[in-house]
């Protein structure tokens, strides 16, 4: 579960700072005043080493927020919905509400967010350059230096050909232009991700035995989360691929139990419930969907409300988020649970519930199609 610790928007476009992302940046913020800057600029105050740390850091999570808003805006710009900006771990992402539609939209807006950080890492050598000029105070123009630097790395880095970063998404667009096929891509450039994050976590081992600790752990980390996120893209590709053009109806459960939005409390409780005893009820009006209801969440009702209170008024809204039509396959029902974060979507055929999709029966099908797939290939 993520936690967001701030939010503010920028250019319209959201962006969160997670939880993880603090722990990082004070890790990097450690590293650089005890290990880095000591190194690369010998005989400062250790207070002018903290200070210089801070501001790299300040700096560093400013670049990752432009890097992504070039992602962003160039991707709202070809047409594809981006709900925000979120920084995490090591670095941050560009929520993509969908997968880019073809592989020149998926080619344009990968190159947009190194393009914008050599862009800043010119702007920060000018600064630099300015700062030595005017004769700054110590320690301020290495840190321009410094995450100038920082940005050509992170250019540099992010065109590594491992998916999901910028290079991998460039390579799986590429791959996508010659083979046709965007979910073979995903699988190529995820195993090559992989591949590339077992190279570096290698490497961090070996310059961690060497005795580079703060150095070392850098590469271990950054080869686990790169592995960790090519094995996630992949395992997503597998999915999609084995539940695509599956239609919702194979899968869901028809004619769900339902409960009235006129019902009270008093009744859904004394009758529904217990013979159905289910967690969670579509609520209809003349069949059509008006909201969702976990029981539970009447249990904040009090007792005498019971009586009068009615299902409609208690009951939390349906949003798009909330439903996949009867005609959708199963894929876009599983993509749809992971954006909005839902264990059961409502199945609606021309506005009125017909069934109930849950994540445990997709997860179970998925698991049975991988199994006969793997059996016929092992045969």
């Amino acid at each position: 579960m993520k936690q967001t610790v701030a939010a503010f928007t920028v250019l319209g476009v959201p962006v969160k700072i997670d939880l993880t992302w603090i722990f990082i940046a004070l890790f990097f913020a450690w590293s650089l005043a005890s290990g880095a800057f000591p190194q690369l600029y010998a005989g400062l105050p250790k207070t002018t080493y903290w200070l210089m740390a801070v501001f790299a850091v300040a700096g560093l999570g400013l670049s990752i927020i432009v890097h992504e808003m070039a992602h962003t805006l160039v991707g709202r710009a070809l047409g594809m919905r981006i709900s925000g900006i979120t920084l995490f771990f090591f670095g941050g992402a560009a929520e993509l509400v969908e997968e880019p539609r073809t592989a020149w939209r998926e080619l344009l807006m990968a190159l947009a967010g190194p393009a914008m950080s050599l862009l800043v890492a010119g702007v920060f050598l000018g600064l630099g350059i300015l700062a030595q000029v005017t004769g700054a105070a110590g320690g301020v123009r290495e840190v321009l230096g410094y995450l100038a630097t920082l940005n050509l790395v992170l250019a540099v880095f992010n065109m590594l050909p491992a998916f999901p970063l910028d290079g991998g998404r460039v390579l799986r667009a590429v791959m996508w232009m010659i083979s046709g096929d965007g979910v073979a891509a995903t699988r190529r450039a995820a195993k090559t991700g992989e591949f590339l994050g077992l190279v570096l976590m290698g490497l961090g081992i070996v310059a961690t035995l060497a005795g580079e600790v703060s150095g070392g752990l850098w590469w271990l980390f950054i080869g686990w989360f790169i592995r960790s996120m090519a094995v996630a893209e992949r395992t997503e590709a597998d999915a999609r691929r084995l539940l695509a053009r599956l239609p919702v109806r194979s899968v869901m459960s028809p004619m769900p139990d339902v409960a009235e939005a006129g019902w009270t409390v008093d009744r859904f409780v004394g009758d529904e419930l217990i013979r159905s005893h289910h967690d969670f009820y579509p609520v209809v009006s003349g069949g059509r969907l008006v909201g969702t209801l976990e029981p539970r969440a009447l249990l904040g009702t009090p007792r005498d409300a019971w009586p009068v209170a009615t299902l409609g008024e208690l009951s939390a809204p349906a949003s798009e988020a909330d439903v996949i039509g009867l005609g959708d396959d199963a894929a876009e029902a599983l993509e749809r649970m992971r954006r909005g974060a839902r264990t059961r979507l409502v199945v609606l055929d021309g506005g009125r519930v017909v069934g109930v999709l849950t994540l445990k029966d997709l997860l179970q099908l998925l698991r049975i199609r991988q199994d006969f797939e793997a059996g016929k290939a092992g045969a």
